[in-house]
C-alpha cells in the first residue's frame, strides 16, 4: 500500500508505455476528463492525471471498532497516470526518472498495428532494468476498428507473451486474464479503460492479487468480448 506521510489517500503511480500512435494519449485524456477525445492527440514532455476512485479495502479495513472484522471495507485511493510521447523516454534522458516509483505499467500497443505488439519488448527490458519490480498490465487499443483494419489477433498476442514474458513471474499464463484489456478512448460504450484502473486500482491496492470484487466485473466484462479475444476485453 502506498501510505503518504502527509496522511492524505494511498496514491498510486501508473505509467503508460508503447509506441508512438497507438492510442496512449488518448486513453489519457479519457482517464483525466472521462470524455472521448475529438482529435488526433500527442504529448510532448510529460503529462500527468490525478484520479479518485473507490475500491475494496483489505479484511478489517473499517478499524478496531468495525462490527465485521473479515469484510472488505470500501476505502479510496488516488492514481496518478503518466504520459509521455513514445520516443522522447528513450532520446530525451527522462527514463529513469519516468520509471522511477511506478507502482503499476501499462503496455499499449494497437489493434490495427502487429508491431506496436512486438515492439512492447523494448519497453519489458526497460521496465526490467529502470523499475522496481511494477505490477504489469497490457491494453490493446483501437478495437473500434472495423474488424478488417485490425491486424492483431489472439494467437499474436498469447505468442508475445510466452516469447517475451516468460522471465516475468507475474505475467504467467493463468494471471494473464487479470492483466489484458481491450480499450478504444474514442468509443463512448467501450468501458476498456475503466476496467483496466479499476483491475489496476484493486490490485495494488490488495498487495497485488486481484480483489474478488474485479474478478466478478472481470466475468462481467468477459461476455461482450470479440469472437477473437482469449482474454477478458472491457469493450
Amino acid at each position: 500500500m502506498a501510505l503518504r506521510p502527509d496522511g492524505g489517500l494511498p496514491r498510486y503511480k501508473i505509467v503508460l508505455v508503447g509506441e508512438e500512435g497507438v492510442g496512449k494519449s488518448s486513453l489519457w485524456y479519457r482517464f483525466k476528463t472521462g470524455r472521448c477525445p475529438g482529435d488526433t492527440l500527442s504529448t510532448v514532455g510529460i503529462d500527468t492525471a490525478h484520479q479518485v476512485r473507490g475500491v475494496k479495502g483489505r479484511p478489517g479495513g473499517g478499524g478496531p471498532h468495525h462490527s465485521d472484522q473479515t469484510a472488505l471495507v470500501d476505502e479510496e485511493v488516488e492514481l496518478q497516470l503518466w504520459d509521455t510521447g513514445g520516443s522522447e523516454v528513450h532520446y530525451g534522458g527522462m527514463t529513469k526518472n519516468y520509471y522511477r516509483g511506478a507502482h503499476a505499467i501499462l503496455f499499449v500497443f494497437a489493434a490495427d498495428c502487429s508491431e506496436s505488439l512486438q515492439n512492447l519488448n523494448i519497453w519489458l527490458r526497460e521496465v526490467a532494468s529502470y523499475g522496481d519490480k511494477p505490477q504489469m498490465f497490457f491494453a490493446c487499443n483501437k478495437v473500434d476498428l472495423p474488424e478488417e483494419k485490425q491486424t492483431v489477433n489472439s494467437s499474436m498476442i498469447q505468442n508475445f507473451f510466452v516469447t517475451h514474458c516468460a522471465d516475468h513471474q507475474q505475467l504467467n499464463h493463468s494471471a494473464m486474464h487479470q492483466r489484458m484489456f481491450y480499450a478504444s478512448a474514442k468509443d463512448p460504450c467501450n468501458d476498456g479503460l475503466e476496467n483496466a484502473m479499476q483491475c489496476i486500482a484493486e490490485m495494488l491496492h490488495s498487495g497485488g492479487k486481484l480483489a474478488a470484487a474485479s474478478n466478478d466485473s472481470l466475468a462481467e466484462m468477459d461476455k461482450s468480448k470479440p469472437q477473437w479475444n482469449c482474454f477478458p476485453c472491457g469493450r
